[in-house]
């Protein structure tokens, strides 16, 4: 005989039991078993392969027992709402791009066939190239891209002289792929120790902050007009794509804004109808994907006929 099951759910196991009726008492015993009716597919994991400023490229698993089977790439930022990609059946990698620079993504697959949708994938989080530095470091050059993080070093204690006295300490197994690095120094028993430059002899490979100031050679200083050299800045894995600038007279509470931001890749900007021998105030922003830089600066026009 047939039996049907009326209060089932749906892709779960169906316990069973079958017993043999007979009058002979060496009836078999019963016997009991679990049913698996066909389900949704179960979603694979995802792996990064590789990571760049505006892309990267994930690998997943496919389903082997199951080779009618689709899946979809679903992504998101802190900044955008989810989206979805339809992986094709035939590859086991893929190429997101158009990524904004130096922002976290989260990553999962989902997989469907015929019986339906499975549960999603686990979540793998990602940072493209470009993340900014800690605050307090904003306007410092960066550290390449594969330092991880902060490494402690325990210092002696610095000697009692009078007055200021240095105290050098020498640090081994540096990066030689780092341009400037300032240390983080931490106040100890009420000892204080001044930052330090490290300059090692060759440029970095990838950068991980925000656009970087200038703080020599920006502005040119005329009798009535002054220019500011915005290819001085520095776009340090994320590039630059727009500039804000005001200026003002020192002393005065308004300032005066130059009008639409301009784009990052303007080398050079004047401000004109300046008066001579005034000195000014100029605030300039650069905005990357990695965040805003803000600098203020300073100068003071020639007079007339003068130099």
């Amino acid at each position: 005989p047939l039996g049907v099951c009326c209060r089932c759910v749906p892709f779960f196991p169906i316990p069973v039991s079958v017993f043999v009726l007979t009058d002979s008492p060496l009836a078999p015993p019963p016997h009991s078993f679990h049913l698996s009716p066909p389900a949704p597919p179960t979603s694979p994991s995802i792996d990064v392969e590789s990571i760049s400023a505006t892309s990267v490229v994930i690998r997943w698993n496919p389903n082997q027992l199951a080779p009618n089977t689709d899946y979809s790439l679903n992504y998101a930022s802190d900044k955008n709402d989810w989206r979805k990609l339809k992986l094709s059946v035939d590859q086991a990698t893929h190429v997101v791009s158009g990524l904004a620079c130096g922002t976290s993504y989260r990553f999962y697959v989902i997989a469907s066939n015929s019986l339906g949708t499975g549960e999603p994938g686990a979540e793998v989080q990602i940072r493209t190239q470009g993340g900014r530095l800690p605050p307090a470091l904003d306007d410092l050059s960066p550290a390449p891209a594969r330092l991880s993080g902060w490494t402690s070093v325990s210092l002696p204690p610095p000697r009692r002289n009078s007055g200021k006295s240095r105290q050098k300490t020498a640090i081994h197994n540096l990066s030689e792929e780092i341009l400037l690095v300032k240390l983080s120094m931490t106040v100890l028993q009420r000892a204080e120790r001044e930052l330090i430059s490290l300059l090692p002899s060759r440029p970095f490979a990838f950068g991980r902050a925000a656009p970087v100031s200038p703080h020599k050679q920006f502005i040119v200083p005329n009798t009535t007009s002054a220019t500011l050299l915005l290819d001085a800045w520095r776009s340090t894995g994320c590039p630059i794509s727009a500039f804000n600038i005001q200026y003002r007279k020192r002393g005065n509470r308004n300032w005066y804004i130059t009008g639409d931001t301009m784009s990052g890749s303007n080398e050079r900007y004047t401000i004109a109808q300046l008066s001579p021998s005034t000195t000014y105030e100029v605030k300039v922003a650069a905005m990357s994907d990695a965040g805003p830089t803000s600098q203020d600066y300073q100068f003071t026009t020639l007079p007339i006929g003068g130099e």
